[in-house]
């Protein structure tokens, strides 16, 4: 309220409280409306299931583990998938038939041709260092960069198939 401005009476009458009103739901919609559209830019909406989607959105809005996936989709404002669900589906998602579907999409957005589509996971990168990083709450480890601790690299051709090292 600017000064010398009077409240707005609405005619309500009864008690007025001084504390704000609770949150009792938020939903991040711009940013999932977002990762939707570009999970279905890529073609991934044609050969995964939801439960892929909320993995895959999760883990970038929040690079995090698979049961920590869940906390992130519910602080999105998003319905997650249990606990059971993901391990039911992880072992699915481990194979090459249905790893080679989100490749073969991603190379034909790609409009690769003949070429090989190269992917790096890198997710679970590891640093060390004996300086914060000025963010509150940060840790600060003794060492020097140590690199990463998770690191592969898949080829795909188009057709989603893999290429041996040799065939790269």
């Amino acid at each position: 309220m600017s000064a010398g401005q009077a409240e707005l009476d609405l005619g309500m009458g009864g008690q007025r409280g001084s504390a704000p009103l609770p949150i009792t739901s938020s939903r991040a919609a711009h940013l999932w409306d977002a990762l939707c559209q570009a999970y279905r830019l890529l073609g991934f909406d044609e050969v995964a299931d939801d439960v892929f989607r909320g993995l895959v959105c999760a883990r970038i809005i929040e690079p995090t583990s698979k049961i920590d996936s869940g906390r992130v989709l519910d602080e999105t404002g998003v319905a997650a998938p249990s606990y059971p669900t993901l391990n039911r589906r992880l072992p699915l998602y481990a194979k090459d038939a249905f790893r080679q579907r989100p490749s073969a999409a991603c190379a034909a957005h790609a409009d690769l041709g003949p070429a090989t589509l190269v992917l790096y996971d890198v997710t679970t990168l590891y640093f060390e260092t004996d300086a914060g990083d000025g963010f509150p709450g940060a840790r600060i480890f003794q060492g020097t960069a140590s690199g990463a601790s998770n690191y592969r690299r898949v080829a795909h051709r188009r057709d989603g198939t893999p290429v041996d090292g040799a065939g790269i």
